[in-house]
């Protein structure tokens, strides 16, 4: 979840990251391609402005 406690971030197997808005579930933003084979973990920076992910590839990115 982010901090300001709005909007939380998933990783998906279609290798996705989603940025999603609490309180309607509404996907605000979505990063495609970041992991083939799967996104596995998402972490949120703690003022909410980037975004880490890993997935089956081995490899960390970093978003905004």
């Amino acid at each position: 979840m982010r901090p300001d406690g709005k909007h939380v971030v998933s990783a998906s197997l279609d290798g996705r990251v989603r940025r999603i808005e609490v309180e309607t579930g509404k996907q605000v933003r979505r990063f495609d391609g970041t992991h083939p084979g799967g996104a596995t973990f998402v972490a949120v920076s703690r003022d909410g402005k980037r975004v880490a992910s890993c997935g089956k590839d081995n490899l960390l990115t970093v978003g905004s």
